[in-house]
């Protein structure tokens, strides 16, 4: 099958005119790279999958500057082989040639994309012994690059909990969303009305993340505050903020945020939300700050 190319738009061949194009690219949209209009992926015979025309994205060179990538028409690619045993993550994969002023899409694992210019059009799940597209999980990538709000979700938990760690606490909200090489990200968690039933008066607040579909145990605390409550049977409002950088040198990814409450130790009881009239108990949203 042939490798489905383009030419960088708004780009010339070589590194004189060409640089000076990419370098402006990059300033007006600040080095932020991303879709700009999210790719529609359908899946053909075999291992083919057909990236349907109209997406669009800035992708990063690799020199400081970035370009504009798309298509207006079909290209077909071809996946890999299922592992042995367990799942592997891939992507469909825009790679970059600026000398040349063009674009090239491929099939890629997660440990070829560490690192690497470009841009990821889709996430592919591949099962155990996969040799058919149609067993894939493929999840387009969003379009983020000017939509600084990943991802928001509220709840209204007004359950009586008793949790004393973070590790046996329930996760009340969670957001999933994807961290691309070297953007800083905020995940914030906003409780209206947390609320002690009973027993001691000190809690914590916190947010952390685990990888998108693993197990609820592995999430890791990020970033926690503390919760002092004047009496038992009160409520007051609280909220934590974790901002980082996701390492440059590291794959895109997936990642799940989760809000959690927990009390400092055992002995007592608390709700995560008081009922009210005030709306959403508990929020949670994740947004991209830029490179």
């Amino acid at each position: 099958m042939t490798t489905p190319s383009g030419k960088l738009m708004w780009g010339q061949a070589g590194a004189y005119d060409g640089i000076d194009d990419r370098r402006v690219i990059a300033a007006v949209t600040r080095n932020r790279t991303g879709m700009t209009w999210p790719p529609t992926i359908t899946v053909g015979s075999g291992l083919t999958m057909t990236v349907k025309g109209g997406w669009l994205g800035i992708v990063a060179c690799g020199d400081g500057t970035s370009a504009v990538v798309g298509s207006p028409t079909d290209q077909n690619v071809t996946g890999l082989v299922g592992p042995a045993s367990g799942s592997r993550t891939d992507y469909i994969w825009c790679d970059v040639q600026p000398d040349s002023g063009t674009w090239s899409l491929t099939v890629i694992n997660a440990t070829a994309a560490a690192g690497r210019s470009g841009l990821a059009l889709a996430t592919l799940t591949v099962p155990a012994n996969a040799s058919q597209a149609s067993q894939f999980t493929i999840v387009s990538t969003d379009s983020t690059l000017e939509r600084r709000l990943l991802g928001i979700d509220s709840q209204n938990d007004t359950n009586t909990r008793t949790a004393s760690t973070w590790a046996s606490a329930v996760s009340i909200c969670s957001v999933t969303a994807q961290c691309q090489p070297g953007q800083w990200y905020r995940v914030r968690w906003h409780l209206i009305s947390p609320y002690v039933v009973a027993g001691q008066l000190d809690y914590r607040v916190g947010v952390g993340w685990k990888a998108a579909g693993a197990a609820e145990s592995t999430a890791t605390l990020m970033r926690a505050s503390n919760l002092y409550f004047a009496a038992v049977g009160k409520a007051t409002e609280c909220y934590v903020d974790w901002v980082y950088r996701y390492d440059k040198a590291a794959a895109i990814v997936s990642r799940t945020y989760v809000g959690r409450m927990w009390m400092l130790n055992a002995g007592g009881q608390y709700k995560v939300g008081a009922p009210s009239s005030y709306g959403d108990l508990e929020v949670l949203t994740v947004e991209d700050l830029g490179s």
